[in-house]
């Protein structure tokens, strides 16, 4: 059973996804204005976001309140994996990749026996060292 704050914890996490979303969005609608794009292509549209880099202040508010958010889950509930794994993620959307990887590091440590959590750090970690870090998870 969830209590009131858990259920206001996932609406600000609801919300700041979809501030993010949205600021990508209208990055995309911008450049369609000025003409450095002529049209969507649907299927290199995450590619797309991949590539976009944060400038306005909201925007940089936003991953502030995402990773305040996202510590209060860990610390709060530090078993759930899905709060490392999305804070591990903010840092990536922000481009702190190695922050990225040493918060799953962390998360690699504490849920030794969780598949999910190693094979969000294996897919952030440097190519010629997932051969390795695969086999220290198996």
């Amino acid at each position: 059973m969830q209590n009131e704050g858990g259920t206001e914890t996932i609406t600000q996490i609801g919300m700041t996804r979809q501030n993010l979303f949205k600021s990508a969005l209208d990055k995309v609608q911008e450049n369609n204005k000025i003409g450095t794009q002529t049209s969507l292509d649907r299927d290199g549209y995450m590619t797309d976001l991949k590539g976009l880099k944060i400038n306005s202040e909201t925007e940089i508010n936003d991953y502030k309140k995402a990773r305040a958010l996202l510590k209060a889950i860990i610390t709060s509930n530090p078993k759930s994996t899905s709060g490392w794994i999305a804070a591990a993620r903010v840092e990536e959307l922000d481009g702190k990749i190695q922050e990225a990887r040493n918060i799953l590091a962390q998360a690699c440590q504490n849920f030794l026996d969780n598949e999910d959590v190693w094979l969000e750090a294996a897919r952030l970690t440097p190519p010629d060292k997932v051969k390795a870090f695969l086999a220290k998870a198996v």
